[in-house]
């Protein structure tokens, strides 16, 4: 799917839904139009380098519309205004199309990210990025706006999906990378604890321009730099397994999830990395996160009561806490890091949050993080360990 293909599509989607009606009508005409919005303004303060850099980032301003094109079509669209340092911004994030008629099963074509994690959709996360090891998962699939092809069906306890991806429309010219993606998880047990169970697969049929690589940036988008990195590798392709498991009680739940990367090199042997984390919260007021089988996850927790000082209600108040692993040093030698741009690396992150939402469509987040990387080879430029300290405003509608 070219740009010139993605362009058309979306104008004749504006085009449908400037004809419709705003909102679901009794009388079933179509389409429908709703406005959606995702807007996180982030405050970032940390001593990366012995120095303390400050920083405020439009993190994300996605705003677009979705509905009912048609009976049982769907469709969504939005533009990112903002993201993360360094990053270009002003573009189209999601442009997709699902088909609802199967019952439980939804038939989804066009730019989004394919992959479901386990750590739910992006309005609703805890820290203000995906645990390292889920964010390279998910970027093996393409992340958003890639050109993608996906089934999600779910039943009372379970939920699957299964996707073939490609590139993002505004990838470098070339090879587009393709990757087939699957997950499925089940509640094994429907009653307090509540348990959960799942796993998932990611394999990059090919890779783009014949090379792989993996890297993360500490679970904060506020710096560009890369802490730890595998390096360009030449490759035919790449992959990742993940294990999953959560829990919740009342008003606690935790959750965990276990990965395994791979890359095929050109020339035998494969590389191989790991990564988990483990990740704690406790609703203090207001009801707990809720667990949604459509997407296999825990959403945000809902305030019993608006916020209204006066009387005494303050919203929903959550406490979490979150340690990870990634290690990008190949079987946890140095073979990782001998190729020239390499880092190689093992990142560890403690992140601890505080979130206060003082009605559904508002959340404050404070927190703090603290970073550390180690790496089998003594280099000069190596990422000293540091700590950051964030505070985020959320809006989404």
């Amino acid at each position: 799917m070219g740009q010139r293909t993605v362009l058309i599509a979306l104008l004749c989607i504006c085009a449908a839904s400037a004809a419709g009606t705003q909102g679901p009508t009794a009388g079933g005409d179509w389409p429908t139009v709703e406005p959606t919005a995702l807007v996180q303004v982030d405050g970032v303060a940390n001593d990366l380098d012995g120095d303390v850099h400050r920083a405020l980032n439009l993190r994300r301003a996605r705003l677009g519309v979705a509905g009912e094109l048609f009976p049982s079509i769907f469709y969504s669209l939005n533009f990112e205004l903002g993201g993360a340092v360094d990053d270009e911004r002003r573009r189209l994030n999601n442009l997709w199309l699902e088909y609802r008629g199967f019952g439980s099963v939804r038939l989804r074509a066009g730019l989004f990210a394919p992959s479901q994690p386990f750590e739910g959709p992006t309005p609703g996360l805890l820290f203000l990025e995906r645990a390292a090891p889920a964010s390279v998962q998910r970027s093996l699939a393409g992340g958003n706006g890639a050109k993608a092809l996906a089934v999600f069906a779910n039943g009372s306890r379970w939920t699957a999906s299964a996707g073939l991806s490609s590139g993002s429309i505004y990838g470098s010219p070339g090879r587009d990378p393709l990757a087939a993606n699957a997950r499925y998880s089940v509640i094994a047990r429907n009653a307090q604890p509540l348990v959960h169970l799942g796993g998932n697969a990611t394999w990059g049929i090919h890779a783009a321009a014949g090379q792989a690589r993996f890297s993360e940036r500490g679970e904060t988008r506020s710096t560009s730099r890369k802490l730890v990195d595998s390096g360009l590798v030449d490759a035919r392709g790449a992959w990742a397994v993940g294990f999953e498991a959560g829990a919740q009680w009342r008003r606690f739940f935790a959750q965990t999830e276990y990965y395994r990367f791979g890359i095929q090199t050109a020339s035998p042997p494969a590389l191989w990395y790991s990564g988990w984390y483990l990740l704690a919260a406790w609703t203090v007021v207001g009801e707990p996160r809720r667990y949604r089988v459509s997407n296999g996850s825990f959403d945000s927790p809902r305030s019993s009561q608006l916020f209204r000082p006066r009387r005494g209600d303050w919203g929903a108040l959550e406490v979490a806490a979150r340690y990870s692993q990634l290690n990008l040093e190949d079987g946890g030698g140095s073979r990782g890091a001998s190729f020239s741009s390499a880092i190689g690396g093992d990142q560890r992150v403690l992140s601890i949050v505080f979130n206060w939402y003082p009605d559904e469509h508002v959340r404050v987040q404070a927190g703090l993080q603290q970073i550390e990387t180690r790496s089998s080879e003594q280099r000069s430029d190596a990422t000293p360990d540091f700590r950051l300290l964030s505070l985020r405003t959320q809006f989404v509608m």
